[in-house]
């Protein structure tokens, strides 16, 4: 289980909650969650997370809001995908050739969120999803890398308040504001 932490600019100040994340990866792909658990049901209910859609689909700037992110690539290249996941279950998945060029999209044909649980005390909320490594999904070099190699990942966040604050949680933070693309900050080796 590894901590996100807010960008230090950016300390939340009241309600605060702890963001975990996990991830395995199986030869199809990656299997992943990111848990938020909060001090009481009340600090969760000040952060934005919007209903289950009833048929999630793919979206842009879905970052705008509350939004979960991997970024992941292999270890000593400079490619990489993006994928975007609104606690909706709407979601978007690029490829990049290198730190923010070449964006495509990358094709994968399924939404990626498979779970949403909600804790009985209602304070802790869990999103489980998986990401499928196969020769559609990107560029036929970077979908045999994926399929190869090490992996160096960054998983992050955005985490929009209702008074309409955000705060940017990441692993790690390799930059001087918070931006999710650094390579540095892809601290996870798979």
């Amino acid at each position: 289980m590894n901590s996100l932490r807010p960008f230090p600019t950016h300390q939340p100040s009241e309600p605060r909650f702890k963001l975990n994340f996990n991830v395995s990866r199986s030869p199809s792909g990656l299997d992943f969650s990111f848990g938020l658990v909060a001090q009481t049901p009340a600090d969760l209910d000040a952060i934005v997370i919007p209903e289950r859609a009833s048929s999630p689909d793919r979206k842009d700037e879905l970052w705008k809001s509350t939004c979960l992110e991997i970024f992941v690539g292999p270890e000593g290249g400079r490619e990489y995908l993006e994928m975007n996941l609104c606690p909706s279950g709407n979601w978007n998945l690029y490829s990049f050739r290198s730190y923010r060029e070449g964006m495509k999209l990358a094709d994968d044909g399924h939404a990626p969120l498979v779970t949403i649980e909600k804790s009985p005390r209602g304070d802790e909320k869990t999103w489980v999803g998986r990401l499928r490594l196969h020769p559609d999904l990107a560029p036929a070099e970077l979908a045999a890398t994926l399929a190869s190699r090490s992996l160096v990942m960054g998983a992050t966040a955005v985490i929009e308040y209702k008074n309409g604050h955000r705060e940017y949680w990441a692993i790690a933070h390799a930059g001087e504001k918070p931006d999710f693309h650094l390579r540095e900050s892809f601290r996870l080796i798979l």
